[in-house]
């Protein structure tokens, strides 16, 4: 059989069509891009899988090739690139992007361009924010520039005479009062700025410098910096330890004649009306020399669960008659548990009886929580015979009247219970019994005294009865013994004592007299 030309030509057609036709192919040509510095960049290729046969696969060739991140996701039905350029990537790129499958590849290219992105500057530098007065202020802007770009200074705002160089940032000045005055710098690379605000107090400069404070609570000692909190409890024993250095050098060769602190804790005390305010002792102080003030503070057991402000002023007076205060400010942080009770004084009054007598128990019971709490109240001894119980609710607001429970309670003890020393026992209950509080003290019983037995006659002895020897009349020189006369009372005399007969045998006489009349009559 002949085959013509036309026949052939229509066979190749027949078959090589649907093999050019076949494979995965792009849509269209590939648009040019661009993207920022620091940006994400993301694209899905324009394909077509209508005639797709096998996997589709998808590839990609980057030059130059850049410093950040990229790759070519591919979920088999799709595929899509993504890339990040660095600040480093800036310029032109040329990618290749490839796909294809089971019967063949196409290849087209795309053009990105990477555009510059300017960072602003970064301070780096901290202010400083103390100057004196007639001595020089200097404090070095530091800042730089991701780009490596070239940084300018300027002072926007400034009190006067305050200086800064455009190119080093370094700000001069020299104050003559005293006062607050505000700063703004600006720092540029003449496309973006940045700034920076601060104040500068001045002062006169003081000799006397704080260097530690430390705060003793309950016996437990931490180092404080200013602006820290101090926790406290209620009812805490607290010392502020102030550690202060003379700044006069040896040099100088002045002395303080007396330096010494005072701390005060703002609205502490009196329901908060009232603030505490302790001075330290008085020191002197030699150059260079340093010295520990100590202020003591006892936290008061009724008191808000809250912050305080405390004032930590030292003042230092010299011998040339300069005196310099400075001060420092921290808070004062009193934590409350949320259930407490505390009990304070419990005594029993007198503490000594003898033989038998009534005593007194007495105490308080406070509530230092910040719950509402019902209390059970119990006093015993059973060597007494003492079982006491009051139910009392205690309110948590420690300003409250019924935040406490002042109790006294008499007990009598009869002679019968003997000499010896006896314990009474408080215990107190509360939140539904699962906690307690318990204290005791002592009562001293002497022992009763006992009565005298009679004795009888025979168990009497003899009796002796001593008659003093009637003394000696001392003999005067140059008289004879005959001669001595000696005087006689007229009441011891025999002649007051026969009067004094004769009276009484008249008065019988008139007596019998009289009673002859009577019975004649």
């Amino acid at each position: 059989m002949k085959i013509t030309k036309g026949c052939l030509w229509a066979l190749i057609i027949m078959i090589g069509l649907p093999l050019a036709f076949s494979a995965v192919s792009f849509i269209g040509d590939l648009p040019d891009k661009s993207v920022l510095e620091g940006e994400l960049f993301n694209y899905v290729l324009p394909i077509n899988r209508t005639l797709q046969n096998g996997t589709l696969t998808c590839l990609y060739a980057m030059s130059p090739v850049p410093e950040g991140p990229r790759q070519l996701n591919n979920d088999g039905t799709a595929c899509e690139f993504f890339f990040t350029p660095t600040f480093n990537d800036e310029g032109s790129y040329v990618i290749n992007f490839t796909v294809g499958d089971d019967d063949g590849t196409e290849t087209k290219q795309m053009n990105l361009e990477v555009i510059n992105v300017n960072r602003p500057p970064v301070i780096t530098s901290t202010p400083k924010t103390t100057a004196y007065i007639d001595e020089p202020y200097v404090y070095e802007v530091k800042a730089n520039d991701p780009d490596g770009d070239t940084l300018n200074y300027m002072l926007l705002q400034a009190p006067e005479g305050m200086t800064i160089n455009f190119t080093s940032g370094r700000i001069y000045w020299k104050p003559a009062e005293k006062g607050t005055f505000p700063v703004n710098v600006s720092v540029s690379d003449t496309q973006v700025s940045v700034f920076q605000n601060f104040n500068v107090v001045v002062t006169e400069r003081s000799y006397i410098e704080i260097t530690r404070l430390r705060a003793s609570v309950d016996g437990s000692v931490k180092t404080y910096s200013q602006g820290d909190t101090i926790d406290v409890n209620p009812d805490s024993n607290v010392e502020f330890r102030i550690d202060v250095t003379s700044l006069y050098t040896s040099t100088d060769g002045i002395e303080f004649d007396e330096v010494f602190a005072t701390v005060i804790v703002e609205n502490f005390l009196d329901e908060g009306f009232e603030d505490f305010e302790e001075e330290s002792d008085f020191y002197a102080l030699r150059p260079g020399r340093s010295r520990t003030l100590t202020v003591p503070l006892k936290v008061p057991l009724q008191i808000l669960d809250d912050y305080y402000t405390v004032r930590v002023i030292v003042e230092a007076n010299d011998e040339e008659g300069n005196t310099f205060i400075i001060e420092e400010e921290y808070y004062l942080r009193v934590r409350k548990s949320l259930r407490e009770l505390y009990v304070r004084n419990f005594e029993v009054f007198p503490e000594k009886i003898r033989c038998s007598g009534t005593i007194e128990a007495f105490g308080t019971v406070y509530n230092i929580g910040r719950r509402d709490e019902d209390a059970k109240i119990r006093i015993t001894s059973a060597e007494l015979d003492v079982d006491y119980q009051r139910m009392v609710e205690l309110y948590s607001d420690p300003y409250d009247s019924d935040n406490s429970f002042k109790f006294s309670t008499p007990f009598f003890i009869s002679e019968d219970v003997g000499a010896g020393r006896y314990r009474l026992d408080l215990e107190v209950l509360y939140n539904d019994d699962r906690e307690r509080l318990t204290a005791f003290a002592f009562v001293d019983v002497e022992a009763c005294p006992k009565p005298e037995k009679p004795k009888d006659d025979e168990d009497k002895g003899p009796i002796i009865i001593t008659v003093p020897e009637e003394p000696e009349v001392p003999e005067e020189p140059g008289v004879p013994k005959d001669d001595i006369i000696f005087e006689q009372p007229f009441t011891e005399s025999p002649m007051f004592l026969a009067l004094l007969g004769g009276i009484f045998l008249l008065l019988i006489v008139l007596v019998l007299v009289l009673l002859v009349f009577l019975l004649k009559r």
